[in-house]
């Protein structure tokens, strides 16, 4: 029986576990480099076995290449084992911030206003009350209920109510429940003196 050239099979396995660099990326690049460890790990048993029928001075130098590779293919697969575990939680790092990405571009969530015939039952009784501390509490009885309103809704509000003072308390208790509050500056244009603006600043925006 014609015996395995020697040096030809073990060129053949070192060279086999270079194809790692090419292998496909995802699992089928993990699958495949344990296959490649593993078929080393074969060739490698089965070279040293042959060096058994070697004569001792022959066989040590083969000895000696074969336990360097089994070195190199057990740190490998070591290395393959490292390597699996960091991707594992790479993935889980980017489906977290792939969540993340989602949750911060999701259009922000619909908060529905006063409607407009509740609007205009609340003008009519705040016209209906004689004087402006009786228009604020009934103000303050219809924002009770939490509900939201746009700045033209605030500033017919506060309209109703006859002075800057009062005026200025009405809108104060308007600000926290308008949802376009970019606009709010309009609501300044209502007030007739400057000290009422001021003031209405400081109660809201903080200026």
């Amino acid at each position: 029986m014609r015996r395995p050239h020697l040096p030809s099979m073990l060129l053949g396995a070192v060279l086999g576990t270079t194809t790692l660099a090419a292998a496909a990326p995802g699992r089928a690049l993990f699958a495949d480099a344990d296959a490649q460890v593993a078929s080393v790990q074969a060739e490698t048993r089965t070279l040293w076995a042959l060096t058994q029928t070697l004569p001792r001075h022959t066989a040590q130098p083969f000895r000696q290449s074969l336990a360097r590779l089994d070195a190199s293919t057990q740190a490998l697969d070591a290395s393959l084992d490292v390597l699996a575990q960091e991707t594992r939680a790479l993935r889980q790092d980017a489906r977290s911030t792939a969540q993340a990405l989602a949750e911060l571009q999701a259009p922000p969530p619909v908060v529905p206003v006063m409607a407009p015939a509740e609007l205009q039952r609340a003008l009519r009784a705040m016209d209906r009350a004689a004087f402006d501390k009786d228009k604020l509490a009934l103000l303050g009885d219809i924002l009770a209920s939490g509900p939201w309103v746009t700045v033209d809704q605030a500033i017919a509000l506060v309209r109703t109510v006859t002075f800057d003072g009062a005026q200025v308390d009405a809108a104060a208790m308007l600000y926290p429940h308008v949802v376009d509050s970019q606009d709010w500056y309009r609501i300044y244009d209502v007030l007739t003196f400057s000290s009422s603006k001021d003031d209405l600043r400081r109660r809201t925006t903080g200026g």
